[in-house]
Order: C-alpha cells, then structure tokens, then sequence
C-alpha cells in the first residue's frame, strides 16, 4: 500500500495531514513530541528501531515517535518509489538535512518540502526535494495538494490564506495564454502569482515543469496577493 509521510507535527504538518485524510485512509507523521496513551517502549541509540515499538494509531494517522534527522528512523519505515514524504520542519537547515536523508536511502521516494524562507529554496532543491513550496502561509494546502496526485479534488476552489488567494483559471478556446508553455508564461516576473498545480479536463493533478504547454481544457491553481491574482486574470 502507498505510504504518505509527515515529517514534523506543527501547524503546516497537522494540516496537511488532515487534508490528505480526506482522500486517504491513513497518513504517517513522525515528530519527538508525541505523548502516546500507552506505555512508551524506549529505543536504544545503539541498536535498530523496530516501527512496532515506536507508533500508536489515532484517527487514521499512524503517529512515528522520533527525531526526522535519524536514519534509522528512515529505515523502520521501508519505503518505496510509490511513496511520498511531506517536510514541514520550522528550520529550512532541518528540512535540507533531512532531504539529504531520506534521498540517500530512498532515491526513488517523492520529496514535498516546506521552505520557511526563500533564501533556501535552491539549497533544498540541490538537497534533493522534488518540489519546494515558498509561501508558508499557505503551505499545508499547497503541499497537500502537490502530493495528491491522480486524486480528484473539489471542482470549486477559492481559498485564502493569511492574505494569499489560491484561485483556479480554465484554459479556454478564447485564452491568451492557450499554446503558450508555462515558462514562456513567467506570471511569476508578470504578475507575482505562482502556478501551485494543473488539472487535466478530469479536475485531477498532473505533473508540470515549465516546458508544459497549456491546451484548452486545462485549468490552473494559481496562488498570489489579490492585487496579483487580478494581474494575472488580466493576462489571461
């Protein structure tokens, strides 16, 4: 079965995994603070952690007792390429060290991270992470979403966070930006919004990268202040 992982329980983490709870059974989060219910089994530094003695299951999130900048707690986990980890750790020198973690024993594993600040961005791209959201304040949805993939999602969204819109544009027949690639686009230089996902004519995610062409049909989540939300619907 398809593992979704958390690594880091603060606000961005809790709500990720809430919203991935609404599309999945089950969501690992690990973090050091977790006071579980049940007598704590301690796991000695010197030897292997078995994934028995550090969880406890709890509304659909199977809770991971331990430090995210521990191999071996990379290791308990046996993770595959189908797999997918969330970091949403308060610290980008923690989230560059734990990419660098996990990517050294899982390669093949999708990383989402969080960048508290954009000065890091490319430092955890380097590290390893397959896709990094810049804007914190709305990252829990944002990395929700990019770990969704294949998975219908409302039809109708209009959010707003902390003073950050995410709307969502159709390609039509009629669009300026139909046949135009997404780095020909550049509405981040344009319009100062960010393209956060694309959905196929099933409202479903597909992967982009900026040499992605937009076809009628498609629709775009762009995220940005409503001053810029307003540029970019002009330059549709």
């Amino acid at each position: 079965m398809r593992k979704f992982i958390i690594a880091g329980f603060g606000d961005t983490g809790e709500s990720a995994a809430r919203i991935i709870l609404k599309y999945f059974s089950e969501v690992y989060v690990i973090d050091r603070k977790f006071k579980f219910l049940r007598e704590e089994v301690v796991v000695s530094p010197e030897r292997e952690v078995k994934l028995s003695d550090i969880v406890q299951k709890t509304d659909g999130m199977v809770l991971v007792k331990g430090d995210v900048l521990e191999e071996r707690i990379w290791k308990s986990l046996s993770l595959n390429s189908n797999d997918t980890v969330i970091i949403a750790l308060p610290e980008d020198r923690d989230v560059i060290f734990c990419t660098l973690i996990i990517k050294n024993i899982y390669p093949d594993v999708t990383v989402i991270a969080r960048a508290n600040s954009t000065e890091s961005l490319g430092k955890i791209y380097r590290a390893g992470a397959d896709y990094v959201a810049p804007l914190s304040s709305i990252s829990a949805q944002t990395l929700a979403m990019s770990l969704l993939k294949g998975v219908e999602i409302d039809k109708d969204i209009k959010l707003s966070y902390s003073g950050i819109n995410i709307e969502k544009f159709i390609v039509t027949e009629n669009s300026k930006i139909r046949g135009i690639s997404i780095g020909e686009l550049d509405i981040r230089k344009k319009t100062g919004c960010t393209i956060i996902a694309v959905l196929d004519d099933d409202d479903k995610p597909v992967e982009f990268t900026v040499s992605t062409t937009l076809r009628e049909g498609m629709k775009l989540l762009v995220a940005g202040k409503k001053e810029n939300i307003f540029k970019f619907k002009k330059l549709t």
